[in-house]
C-alpha cells in the first residue's frame, strides 16, 4: 500500500508522514524531493526548470522507486499540484491512498512565517500557497483531511480512513 500526502507546503505533509511511519508497523518514509534535487542537479546545467516536477524523468523515477520498496507501507509526502504530473505519479502507482490536506492560504501562511524568514514573503513556497491550495482539493478520488486540527487529530483522521481500505 502507498500512503500519498498531497497538499500545500506547510499544511503538514512531512509532520503527518512520520507520524504515519511511527504507528503503521512495517512503514517506510519515501520522500521524493530527494529523487528530484539529484536529477536537478544533474538536468539542471542541461535543461534548468523552475520545479523538478518538470523532468518527466523524475516522475518516472519517483513511481519506479515507490514500485519497488518492499516494505508493505510506503509513506509519500509530496505536493503535485499539476493534473498531469499527478496522473504521471499517483495514478500510476495501483495501491495508492491519495490524502489532499487541506487548509485555508491564511493558516499555511502562518504556518509558514513560524518556520523562519527563509520561508516567508517572496519565498518558493509562499508564492505558490494559493495554487496548492486550489488544484489539490480539486484532484478526483482524493480523500479530503482537514488540516487546521493538531498533528495528532490529523493523524487520527487519516488512520481512521486507513482502516475503511
Amino acid at each position: 500500500m502507498v500512503v500519498f500526502i498531497n497538499g500545500s507546503f506547510g499544511v503538514g505533509k512531512t509532520t503527518l508522514a512520520t507520524q504515519l511511519v511511527e504507528q503503521i508497523p512495517g512503514a517506510v518514509l519515501f520522500d521524493p524531493e530527494i529523487v528530484g534535487s539529484q536529477i536537478h542537479r544533474v538536468l539542471g546545467r542541461v535543461r534548468p526548470v523552475d520545479d523538478f516536477q518538470d523532468y518527466r524523468l523524475w516522475r518516472w523515477m519517483t513511481v519506479f522507486l515507490i514500485k519497488r520498496q518492499k516494505s508493505p507501507c510506503v509513506v509519500v509526502p509530496m505536493t503535485i499540484v499539476d493534473p498531469v504530473y499527478f496522473e504521471q505519479t499517483i495514478r500510476r502507482l495501483p495501491d495508492a491512498h491519495h490524502f489532499a490536506l487541506e487548509a485555508r492560504e491564511e493558516e499555511i501562511r502562518r504556518r509558514l512565517e513560524a518556520r523562519g524568514p527563509e520561508y516567508g514573503p517572496d519565498t518558493w513556497a509562499w508564492v505558490r500557497v494559493e495554487r496548492c491550495c486550489q488544484a489539490v482539493s480539486h484532484f478526483p478520488r482524493s480523500e479530503r483531511i482537514d488540516a487546521t486540527g493538531t498533528p495528532d487529530e490529523i493523524l487520527s483522521a487519516v488512520l481512521e480512513r486507513l482502516k475503511g481500505l
